[in-house]
């Protein structure tokens, strides 16, 4: 968010644990929704006045890259049943 975009260092180290975990793991998955929401590094104005909630914008970007990525996941599984 806006508000803490200060914690933005220590949230994308974070992240690139996850990240990389999920890489080890057939189990876990990383979505992104992060970069999909930044404009030359910094929140685009998707959050409403207090700059700390999601607008329906920012809820927008989130739910096409949650449906896309739970549907490529669906597409794998039921391709590798037998």
């Amino acid at each position: 968010s806006k508000l803490r975009f200060e914690q933005f260092a220590l949230q994308t180290q974070v992240n690139n644990m996850v990240r990389a975990r999920a890489e080890e793991r057939r189990d876990l998955h990383f979505i992104d929704v992060v970069t999909p929401m930044l404009e030359e590094g910094k929140p685009k104005s998707l959050f409403t006045s207090d700059d700390l909630h999601m607008a329906p914008e920012g809820y927008a970007i989130w739910t096409q890259a949650l449906r896309a990525a739970l549907l490529a996941n669906a597409e794998a599984e039921a391709g590798s049943c037998h």
